[in-house]
C-alpha cells in the first residue's frame, strides 16, 4: 500500500510503486482461496451466499463511503465540465466495472493520462470482484465433482481438482497477458483476463498450505528476504516505460508469493518478523481504507490548491499540498477504519444472519448507483461547435480513431494510401509530420486540400519530433516507439513519390526532453543538439521534396481552458503573453540557423494571440481557441484556415520566414 501511494503522490524514486497493486493481487487471492478451499475440504461444499455475505461486509461499507463522499467533494471542488465523465466513472465504480470502463476509455494508465479522475483507483477493486464470480464456482466445481460417474469427492481429489483448475486458469491468463500487453498495454492494464494469473499464483500458494510445514527454516528465512528484494526492485527499478502486466509482472508477483510462503512457515523469524512491527501492521490493518481514499485525495486536492487552472499550471501539487493530501488520507483511513469498517465486519448482528448481510450489500450498491446516476448524466447535451466548454474538450482534429495519427504505443507508419487525404487526383502533394502540435493543424490542412486540390498526407505521433533527437517519454524512459515511428515513417514518404511542400509542427517542452547518452540535456544547452538534428531533417527531407515549412509552436496556456471557462467568465481565464508566447524560442533560434535553402518558417502567433499583456482563449467570434492546456481546437484552427493558407502560398513564393 505505501508503495502505490508513494507512487501517486509523485514520488520519483520508487517509479515503479504502481507493483503494489500486483502485490495486493496476489495477497488477495492467497486469503480468499484459503477460506474457499477450507470451508470445501470441511464440508464437501462452498457456501456462495455465505461467501458474498462476508465479502459484502469487507468490501462495501468503505468503498461506498469514499465513493459517495468522493462524489460530494467533485460537485464541490472539480470543474464542471468533468462532473458527467466523473459521475460515469463512479457508477462504473459503485457496479464493480471500473476497469472496463477506464480500459474503454482514451488513455494510458501509467502515462498518466486519467490521472485527474478521482475514481481511476477502483478498477482494481472491480478486477477483484470479478474474480471472485468465477473463482468460487471453479471451487465449488472441484468440490463436488466435474459431471462423471465415478467423481471422487475426498479431500485429495478435490485439492488436485482444484489445483488443475487454478493451473489452467493461470496459465491461460499469463500467456494472453504476455501477448495482449505488447499488443495494447493499456487496456491489458485494467483487465481481469490478464490479472487473474496474479490472484491465481496467491490462489495456488493457498492450495499448498498444509506442505509449507514441512519447508526447510533457512530456505524458508532465506525466501523471505529475496521476495522482499524482488518486490523492493520491482518498484525501484520498473517505471512507467515497463509493459505491465505482461512478463514484467512475474517478479513482484514471485517476490510476493515467496514472502506469503516465509510467513505461512516462519511467521516469527526473518523478513516475517520485520513485517511484523506494530507500525507496519496498523498499515496494513487499514490498508484498504488508505487506498481507497488516498487517490481521490491527491486528485481533489489539485483541484482545490488551483495547480491546474493557473498560469502555467501544471497540475502538480507542491510539497505542502502533497503532504496535507498524503497525511489527510491516512488520518481519513484511520478513522473510516475504526468507525466504519470495523464495526461492520465484526458487527454480531450481521454475521449472524447472510440474508441481512447480502441486503446490507444491495443497499450499499444502491446508495452508490443511484447517487452517482444524476452526476453521470449532468451535462450531457451541449451546443455543437467550439463554443462552450464541453463541446471544446470534445473537438478534436481527427474525432475518430485515426492510425496514421497516434498516441504514444504504435511504431509502425500506415502507407501513403491510408494516410492520403484531399484531392486523390490533385498535382501537388503535400505532407504533415510532427507530433500533436502538428496533428493539430489538419482541420485547416483539410479545409485549403479540398480548395486548392492537394493530395494531404499525415503522420503524427505524440511527443514524437520528426527531428531524429532521442528524447525520453515523459522524461522518465526512452521513447523507442518514436523512434522506430520516426523511421517508419521515413520509409513512406519515399512512396509517395515527388513531394512539393512538407509541413513540420512540434512543441516548445522538447527543448526540456532531449538526451545524449542517456543524459538530460539542460535547456540552455539545447540548441546544439536541436540544431543538428533539424539540420539533418532539413537535408533528408530536401532530398524528397521541393519546399519545407516549420510550423512555430503556437502559445501555450499551460491549464485546462474549457475547465477553466466552465468555472469563470472568459477574461478570468486569459494568460500573460509573457508566459505563453515565445516558448520555443531556443529551438525556433536552432531551426533557424540550421536551415537550409529549401526551408521557410510559419509563425501565426501574433494572430492567435494579438501583441498584448494577455492572450484571450476565446475569440471574437466566440470560439474557444483550446481544448485543454496546450493543444489548439479543430474548430478555431479550420477559422484560421485562410490566414495559414495566405502564408503558405508566401512561403512558395520564395520567402523564408512568415509571421502573422
Amino acid at each position: 500500500m505505501v508503495l502505490v501511494v508513494l507512487f501517486h503522490a509523485g514520488y520519483t524514486w520508487f517509479p515503479g510503486g504502481y507493483v503494489g497493486v500486483d502485490v495486493f493481487f496476489v495477497i488477495s487471492g492467497f486469503l480468499i482461496t484459503g477460506l474457499l478451499s477450507d470451508e470445501a475440504l470441511r464440508t464437501g461444499r462452498v457456501s456462495i451466499p455465505g461467501f458474498y455475505a462476508r465479502r459484502a461486509r469487507r468490501l462495501l461499507p468503505m468503498s461506498t463511503l469514499v465513493l459517495v463522499c468522493t462524489v460530494v467533494l467533485s460537485l464541490w471542488l472539480l470543474p464542471r465540465i468533468d462532473l458527467p465523465n466523473v459521475g460515469q466513472s463512479a457508477l462504473a465504480a459503485g457496479l464493480f466495472v471500473a476497469n472496463m470502463f477506464f480500459s474503454s476509455a482514451s488513455g494510458n494508465y501509467l502515462a498518466g493520462d486519467l490521472n485527474g479522475n478521482p475514481f481511476l483507483h477502483y478498477w482494481s477493486l472491480s478486477v477483484e470482484e470479478q474474480f471472485y464470480v468465477i473463482w468460487p464456482l471453479l471451487i465449488i466445481a472441484a468440490a463436488h465433482g466435474w459431471p462423471g460417474p465415478k467423481t471422487r469427492r475426498t479431500p485429495k481429489a478435490m485439492l488436485r481438482r482444484m489445483a488443475l483448475s487454478l493451473a489452467v486458469l493461470g496459465t491461460a491468463s499469463l500467456v494472453w497477458s504476455i501477448i495482449w500487453t505488447a499488443r495494447d498495454g493499456s487496456s491489458a492494464y485494467f483487465a481481469l483476463s490478464s490479472r487473474a494469473w496474479e490472484l491465481a499464483a496467491g490462489a495456488g500458494l493457498a492450495l499448498v498450505g498444509p506442505h509449507l510445514s514441512r519447508l526447510p527454516r533457512l530456505p524458508a528465512v532465506l525466501g523471505g528476504y529475496l521476495g522482499l528484494a524482488m518486490v523492493l526492485w520491482s518498484a525501484l527499478f520498473l517505471s512507467t516505460a515497463t509493459p505491465m502486466p505482461g512478463s514484467a509482472a512475474a517478479l513482484p508477483v514471485l517476490g510476493t508469493v515467496l514472502l506469503l510462503a516465509a510467513g505461512a512457515r516462519f511467521g516469527s523469524a526473518g523478513v516475517p518478523r520485520l513485517l511484523s512491527w506494530p507500525a507496519l501492521r496498523y498499515v496494513g490493518r487499514i490498508s484498504y481504507a488508505w487506498y481507497l481514499w488516498h487517490w481521490p485525495v491527491l486528485v481533489l486536492a489539485v483541484s482545490a490548491s488551483g495547480a491546474a487552472l493557473t498560469d502555467g499550471g501544471s497540475g502538480l501539487l507542491s510539497w505542502p499540498w502533497l503532504i496535507m493530501a498524503v497525511l489527510g488520507s491516512f488520518a481519513l483511513a484511520a478513522a473510516s477504519s475504526r468507525f466504519v469498517e470495523a464495526p461492520v465486519r465484526q458487527s454480531r448482528t450481521l454475521r449472524g444472519s447472510v440474508r441481512r448481510s447480502l441486503l446490507l450489500a444491495a443497499a450499499l450498491v444502491s446508495v452508490g448507483a443511484v447517487g452517482s446516476l444524476p452526476f453521470a448524466l449532468s451535462g450531457a447535451s451541449h451546443a455543437s461547435g467550439a463554443k462552450d466548454p464541453v463541446s471544446a474538450r470534445q473537438d478534436l482534429p481527427h474525432p475518430s480513431a485515426d492510425p496514421c495519427n497516434v498516441s504514444y504505443d504504435p511504431t509502425a507508419a500506415p502507407p501513403p494510401s491510408v494516410c492520403q487525404r484531399g484531392d486523390p487526383k490533385g498535382t501537388i502533394s503535400v505532407v504533415l509530420l510532427g507530433d500533436s502540435h502538428a496533428d493539430q493543424w489538419i482541420p485547416a490542412l483539410v479545409v485549403l486540400a479540398a480548395q486548392k486540390h492537394w493530395r494531404l498526407y499525415t503522420w503524427t505521433k505524440s511527443l514524437c519530433p520528426a527531428e531524429a533527437v532521442v528524447t525520453w517519454f515523459k522524461n522518465t524512459h526512452p521513447y523507442d516507439a518514436c523512434t522506430a515511428w520516426r523511421a517508419s515513417v521515413r520509409q513512406r514518404l519515399s512512396q509517395i513519390g515527388h513531394i512539393d511542400l512538407i509541413l513540420v509542427g512540434r512543441i516548445a517542452d522538447l527543448q526540456d526532453a532531449i538526451r545524449i547518452g542517456g543524459r538530460l540535456v539542460s535547456r540552455a544547452a539545447s540548441p546544439g543538439p536541436w540544431a543538428t538534428a533539424s539540420h539533418q531533417m532539413f537535408l533528408d527531407l530536401g532530398r524528397i521534396a521541393t519546399h519545407v515549412v516549420v510550423l512555430r509552436d503556437t502559445p501555450l496556456p499551460r491549464f485546462d481552458v474549457p475547465g477553466c471557462l466552465s468555472a469563470h467568465p472568459a477574461d478570468r481565464c486569459s494568460f500573460l503573453r509573457s508566459r505563453g508566447v515565445d516558448l520555443d524560442r531556443l529551438l525556433y533560434q536552432a531551426e533557424r540557423a540550421a536551415a537550409t535553402d529549401a526551408v521557410s518558417f510559419v509563425d501565426l502567433n501574433n494572430l492567435i494571440c494579438p501583441p498584448a499583456p494577455r492572450c484571450t482563449v476565446v475569440n471574437a467570434a466566440g470560439l474557444i481557441e483550446y481544448r485543454d492546456a496546450n493543444h489548439l481546437t479543430a474548430t478555431y484552427v479550420t477559422s484560421i484556415a485562410p490566414q495559414l493558407a495566405a502564408q503558405i502560398q508566401i512561403v512558395l513564393a520564395g520567402h523564408r520566414t512568415v509571421s502573422h
